[in-house]
């Protein structure tokens, strides 16, 4: 898949694109005046995404030589 949905919620919405050129995270906020939109580079392999006001939750499997992580992005903490 070039892009996918990884969450839609009423806080907003994340999005995965792999493709030749970019493997990235964005994240679309319903309410953009409380938060600006972000775009990240996945490069651990996310596939799963969680979204609330406070923070982004991004998962990836593991595998044979690599535990699965889950990587918290505080936003408060971006301030």
């Amino acid at each position: 898949l070039t892009h996918r949905f990884m969450m839609w919620n009423s806080v907003g919405i994340v999005r995965g694109y792999n493709d030749e050129q970019d493997n990235a995270i964005d994240v679309e906020f319903h309410d953009t005046a409380v938060h600006h939109a972000m775009h990240l580079t996945n490069s651990l392999g996310h596939t799963m995404a969680d979204l609330s006001q406070e923070a982004v939750l991004l998962a990836c499997p593991g595998t044979e030589e690599l535990a699965s992580k889950l990587q918290c992005l505080h936003f408060s903490s971006w301030d």
